[in-house]
């Protein structure tokens, strides 16, 4: 019977295991099961959020249009040009604060948001955020005061740059600021909402209200155009020339270049946690299965139906009983009545010539000595010992078998000798 466990079946399992693990790491080192960043705000506002308050949108329009953007963040040396242009987005003041270069495009904080844990990257309650706050950040930005208010929604705007669209205001409300010294661009009676202010030799080109610019903004309207008009506006107006930075400096994002080396990887959490699970549960299989290579070890039956097992549990119950003499006895007489039958012996034979001629028929087949047996069986009646008893009774039933059935090996070996 061959075992569940073969050397081939096991070596497949093994080896199919190793070759489904090492894969997947490859596949892992090559980027395939890796976020493109490894930490950062993908919910607020900034280009890598797709929520309602972020501005992935925007900086993918702006990316396939004119000179094109990139992100800069905060760590990433940069050597600042009177051409260059930024964009800043985010709500937290180190954020917007973090370049000097000569032109930024500042989009105001607006509104304050709760991410959603259960879905990624969705934003599950917003609230507007403070005037009083959002001036500070500016102030914070700027170093002035712009007097940050919200109005109802304006019938239209006035513009005094020829723009070639317009923007669709935000519902129910827009937010406007109020200085002297921001140059209106795009305004109402309440206020500015696009504007330049011009602070010691640094040019802050400033929208008011994000909603216009955001991922939700975006979906209204001819908003899209709108923007694309404001920054090629901004462009012509700064004397810009190379492409629209975006400032990411708070929440940066790390490109996670994958790496090519695999060994690296199994040793480094997580993978390091299925790495030893995995030689664990190697070394378990390989113990559980280690003796059963080859054939199984069967163990005896329970229950043996044969006639000798019958006959030696008959032999221990009555070896109890105290009654094993007349038992033997009658059973070696029955085993001679059966062996006679059985050969054909004439019936008109007594006892003692019934041996005889067994003896005979015994000698020229090969078989034990039937005179030697009985001889055997009277000196254990003597001895009064149970065991011999048993032995003579398990000897006289294989002379029936040899004399019936032909000898065995093993009986003619013994006979030899």
């Amino acid at each position: 019977m061959n075992a569940k466990f073969s050397i081939p079946a096991i070596l497949i399992v093994l080896l199919g295991g190793v070759f489904a693990y090492m894969l997947t790491l490859l596949l892992q080192s090559r980027g395939f099961f890796s976020p493109s960043h490894d930490y950062g705000d993908d919910i607020g506002a900034s280009t890598y959020s797709v929520s309602c308050v972020g501005y992935a949108g925007l900086y993918e329009i702006l990316s396939k249009s004119g000179p094109g953007a990139v992100r800069l963040l905060l760590n990433e040396p940069h050597q600042n040009s009177p051409e260059d242009l930024y964009v800043l987005t985010s709500s937290m003041p180190a954020a917007a604060s973090a370049t000097d270069a000569d032109n930024a495009l500042l989009i105001l904080p607006k509104w304050l948001y709760l991410p959603n844990m259960s879905k990624r990257k969705w934003v599950i309650d917003q609230s507007l955020m403070n005037e009083d706050l959002v001036n500070e950040l500016a102030l914070f930005v700027t170093g002035e005061f712009l007097d940050v208010r919200r109005s109802p929604q304006p019938e239209s705007f006035e513009m005094s740059a020829a723009l070639p669209s317009a923007p669709t205001p935000p519902l129910p409300e827009v937010q406007l600021m109020n200085h002297p010294d921001v140059k209106p661009i795009i305004y109402t009676e309440q206020g500015v909402l696009f504007g330049l202010l011009s602070v010691e030799g640094q040019n802050f080109y400033i929208l008011s209200d994000p909603d216009l610019a955001n991922n939700l903004g975006l979906s209204k309207g001819d908003n899209p155009r709108f923007i694309v008009d404001i920054i090629e506006y901004v462009y012509e107006d700064s004397g810009a020339g190379g492409p629209i930075i975006f400032s990411e400096p708070f929440f940066p994002y790390v490109d996670k270049k994958p790496s090519s080396a695999v060994v690296p990887s199994m040793l480094r959490f997580p993978m390091i946690i299925v790495t030893i699970l995995v030689a664990v549960s190697a070394i378990l299989l390989l113990l559980a299965c280690w003796r059963r290579f080859g054939g199984l070890d069967l163990e005896p039956s329970s229950v043996d139906f044969g006639k000798a097992k019958l006959i030696e549990n008959s032999a221990r119950l009555l070896a109890r009983s105290g009654h094993m003499e007349p038992i033997v006895d009658g059973y070696v007489e029955l085993t001679i009545r059966s062996a006679a039958k059985s050969l054909h012996a004439p019936r008109t034979l007594d006892r003692r010539q019934s041996i005889d001629w067994l003896a005979n028929a015994s000698a020229s087949k090969g078989a034990r000595d039937l005179r030697r047996i009985l001889s055997e069986v009277s000196s254990a009646k003597l001895e009064k010992s149970p065991v011999n008893l048993l032995k003579c009774a398990l000897t006289i039933h294989k002379w029936k078998e040899e004399i019936e059935s032909g000898p065995t090996t093993n009986s003619r070996h013994r006979q030899e000798h």
